[in-house]
């Protein structure tokens, strides 16, 4: 016998807390947001983590401007529309952020009051998310109903945000969604 973590997924919607307004609700995670040119902001208390964070934001603009152009196609739209729109992400004249998000542990019960991150909408054009084997993201379709967004390995998920349903005049719609508390269920469980 040898001791194995096992986790079970909790959907906010059937939590008795959800039917309380956003602002009662603490949102249990945590945050470190870069807004525009991050120099001398990085953190050097982790090794490699502004050179980490410089790959990323190169390959995550390389996919970015590649999503942009096929959206553009999609809509019909002049080559560079939505490209010139988004150019120098992460620097002084973008505002665009990067936002790296971290849900911590939560061990054997959901703590009163509190929710991973409320339903909502992005406010940005889009939001790629790298998600980790975890899960707990929920995503609302056009019919209302919630669905599970599991993470599939070497992929990465992609939120439609506000801004792309203005540009796209209603065409594409923001994603609703949440975030599930994901339980840590520690015990003696065969392996």
């Amino acid at each position: 016998m040898q001791g194995k973590v096992h986790t079970r997924q909790v959907s906010l919607k059937e939590a008795e807390n959800f039917s309380k307004k956003p602002e009662d609700i603490n949102e249990f995670r945590e945050s470190f947001d870069i807004i525009g040119n991050f120099d001398g902001y990085i953190p050097n208390e982790i090794e490699n983590f502004e050179r980490s964070l410089l790959k990323m934001i190169e390959m995550g603009s390389e996919f970015f401007s590649k999503f942009l152009r096929c959206l553009e196609i999609g809509l019909n739209l002049p080559f560079g529309t939505l490209q010139n729109m988004h150019t120098n992400i992460c620097s002084d004249s973008n505002r665009s952020t990067l936002r790296l998000m971290h849900y911590p542990p939560i061990l054997f019960e959901i703590p009163e009051n509190s929710a991973r991150c409320v339903e909502h909408t992005d406010n940005g054009t889009i939001t790629i998310v790298f998600q980790d084997n975890m899960g707990g993201l929920e995503v609302k379709k056009r019919n209302n109903e919630w669905v599970q967004a599991h993470p599939i390995p070497g992929t990465l998920f992609v939120n439609v945000g506000d801004m792309l349903q203005k540009f796209s005049s209603g065409r594409f719609r923001a994603t609703v969604s949440y975030y599930t508390f994901v339980l840590i269920l520690p015990g003696p469980y065969s392996t």
